[in-house]
């Protein structure tokens, strides 16, 4: 009885040995995930995050003649014809609307020896809003109105803490465009950005997008507008407007690729907020 009682046990024993091998691969596993898991350093402290001014710094829209142009390659974009002419019709290019075609007017591009962007004239006797880093360092720029002959501006007054600067250009009767409010600042409202992006000739170009956010930048004491529409270098210093043509904000730069990811649609520009109660007398 006893030889049969064994080789009963190790037929249950044969039939078991499967699953008990299964248990023992599953404890391995499951001890070794812990360790695995245990040799990952767990952050401590709040996440490193994109700040405006990170990237204001890093990334400003702006276009600098060596990036990919020489200096008197750039220039050539900025040669008048050998008559003025009348600014072609933004509406007639873009479809956009009427009120779009008379903000661009008064869109005009702004260059220095070094570096070129665009700017918008708000008095109509002659003085442009443009970004601080377009003419920082420069006290003569260049300020071409589409269609008409390169005008020297001065620029009277920088406020690199805003962000902002004014030039003032001979004086004359150009078309201005209108400062809008805090009020005009919509999350989720449409938006324009125009400008001169890449320096490109013609007249400016216009994009579509959203407030996609309105915030406080502690670091730089801006207030700032983050849309989608899309900015390049260039743009710097080119006005949003809203759906009426009011001009809300300057661009002052874009959020570009990452080391780690690709970006789109990421621009910010300084609120009306600023402009008018830190810098706009």
């Amino acid at each position: 009885m006893l030889p049969f009682a064994l080789l009963n046990n190790r037929g249950r024993f044969g039939v078991l040995m499967p699953w008990i091998l299964i248990g023992v691969v599953f404890a391995i596993g499951f001890f070794v995930g812990i360790s695995a898991h245990a040799a990952i350093p767990w952050p401590t402290g709040e996440p490193s995050l994109i700040t405006y001014s990170e990237v204001n710094r890093q990334t400003p829209a702006v276009f600098q003649f060596e990036d990919s142009l020489s200096q008197s390659q750039s220039k050539a974009f900025l040669a008048p014809d050998s008559e003025p002419r009348h600014p072609p019709s933004i509406g007639n290019i873009l479809g956009t609307s009427s009120i779009l075609e008379a903000v661009n007017l008064a869109v005009v591009r702004v260059s220095t020896g070094s570096a070129a962007g665009s700017g918008v004239i708000t008095d109509p006797a002659g003085v442009v809003l443009t970004s601080s880093h377009v003419v920082v360092g420069s006290a003569l720029v260049s300020v071409l109105i589409e269609g008409e002959n390169p005008l020297i501006g001065d620029v009277f007054r920088v406020d690199e803490e805003a962000g902002l600067a004014l030039v003032r250009i001979p004086s004359g009767v150009y078309h201005s465009a209108e400062l809008g409010t805090e009020v005009d600042v919509a999350l989720g409202a449409p938006v324009y950005a125009i400008g001169f992006p890449l320096n490109m000739a013609g007249p400016a170009s216009i994009t579509a997008g959203v407030v996609s956010r309105h915030f406080f930048d502690p670091e730089s004491g801006r207030q700032i507008i983050q849309t989608d529409a899309a900015n390049n270098i260039g743009n710097s210093g080119g006005p949003i407007v809203d759906g009426q043509g009011r001009v809300i904000g300057i661009t002052t730069s874009i959020l570009g690729d990452r080391p780690s990811a690709k970006t789109s649609g990421i621009g910010f520009a300084v609120s009306i907020v600023t402009i008018k109660d830190y810098f706009v007398d």
